[in-house]
């Protein structure tokens, strides 16, 4: 049976990558903000083994160079709009 599941996106490390555990072969549906927080919907077999997906968070303005930008999740913007991040899967 798979499921619809949510996933924060957390800080990205000094290169803007970051880590989300999620079951082998999730699939992401899309990436919104809700409550603040940049969040990922996927659909997942919850029985599946779980593994590490990484993500690289680009600002705007910032370089997307080494970035496979065929692999864009989403856009996140924050509440305010003063801050607009790109997100890809590495």
């Amino acid at each position: 049976m798979r499921t619809i599941q949510k996933y924060d996106l957390p800080a990205g490390d000094a290169t803007g990558n970051c880590n989300i555990l999620m079951p082998a072969g999730a699939q992401i549906l899309t990436l919104k903000m809700q409550r603040g927080t940049p969040r990922i919907w996927a659909v997942v077999d919850p029985t599946a083994h779980p593994v590490w997906r990484q993500f690289r968070v680009v600002p705007t303005g910032h370089t997307v160079d080494g970035v496979d930008v065929s692999r864009y999740v989403g856009t996140a913007m924050s509440d305010n709009q003063s801050s607009v991040r790109h997100i890809f899967e590495v």
